[in-house]
């Protein structure tokens, strides 16, 4: 397992105006949290920010567009996907990555992180739902080798 990422050390990103931020500071290794549609809207002052140095981490809790980045390289850590609002299927549970993202993080060397906060808070308002999903990417984390944090 890599080193825990504490949160002080994070910026979180909410919105556009903070990018243009960090790109006139010119500011290098840092860690950057930003959401999916953010990126989407801002591919290229994402990869500016990128060739600074800084690490992206993509909170891909809404999970629509998480392979299409993937297959840009564009994170370099994704986490949170278990946490999306859709149902979960009879027989498996829906962790909001498969087998084909895990394959696509191996090739394009992304890490994959578990928010422990987030777990905890879950567990303690009894949303049970979510230790199943977090187990079946751990699990594909296992299978293909992938860091995890």
């Amino acid at each position: 397992m890599i080193e825990l990422l504490k949160t002080e050390h994070i910026i979180k990103i909410k919105k556009d105006e903070d990018l243009d931020l960090i790109i006139k500071s010119n500011e290098k290794n840092k860690l950057i949290n930003i959401n999916e549609k953010l990126i989407l809207k801002n591919i290229k002052k994402i990869n500016i920010i990128k060739n600074n140095d800084n690490i992206i981490i993509l909170d891909s809790s809404f999970g629509e567009n998480t392979r299409q980045l993937i297959e840009k390289k564009i994170p370099n850590i994704i986490f949170n996907s278990e946490f999306h609002k859709n149902k979960d299927y009879t027989y498996q549970s829906n962790s909001g990555m498969d087998y084909v993202i895990f394959k696509l993080m191996k090739e394009k060397n992304i890490k994959y992180g578990f928010s422990w906060k987030k777990i905890e808070k879950n567990i303690i308002k009894k949303n049970l739902k979510i230790i199943p999903r977090i187990k079946q990417n751990y699990n594909f984390c296992l299978k293909y080798k992938i860091p995890c944090c």
